[in-house]
């Protein structure tokens, strides 16, 4: 389990609201050793490289859309920060305030990151990560 920054209310009772999230990442290691980075609801944050000095995550899954979680500049900047082998957006187009231009990601992701992969997955696709 790896720390996420997030911000949001959450509302107790009709008058006590807790503003923690209590939002979290995982490292989960397969039977392959293959290493994903999955990282919840998270903005970038520096312990970023820390995950990535520990556990050499080979595949990132990381959310875009800049409401409680990173833009797209803050998560090109994620993928410098993690060096996975693949990153593979999530949390991005689900809702209005949520919208996130994949191709500058990809612009930024080839400058900021150029051994990262981005793969953009449609709802429903899937991805065949080969170690």
């Amino acid at each position: 389990m790896t720390d996420a920054a997030h911000t949001s209310d959450i509302m107790v009772s009709d008058t006590e609201e807790v503003t923690s999230s209590g939002a979290c990442g995982y490292v989960l290691v397969t039977e392959d050793d293959v290493r994903v980075y999955f990282a919840g609801d998270t903005g970038v944050f520096g312990d970023m490289r820390v995950i990535s000095d520990l556990y050499g995550p080979q595949l990132a899954i990381m959310p875009i859309g800049g409401k409680y979680t990173m833009g797209v500049r803050e998560a090109a900047y994620a993928a410098h920060l993690v060096r996975p082998r693949v990153f593979i957006p999530m949390h991005y187009d689900t809702f209005p305030d949520q919208e996130a231009d994949m191709e500058e990601l990809r612009e930024l992701v080839n400058m900021m990151a150029p051994s990262t992969n981005l793969i953009i997955l449609k709802p429903g696709e899937t991805f065949d990560f080969s170690p």
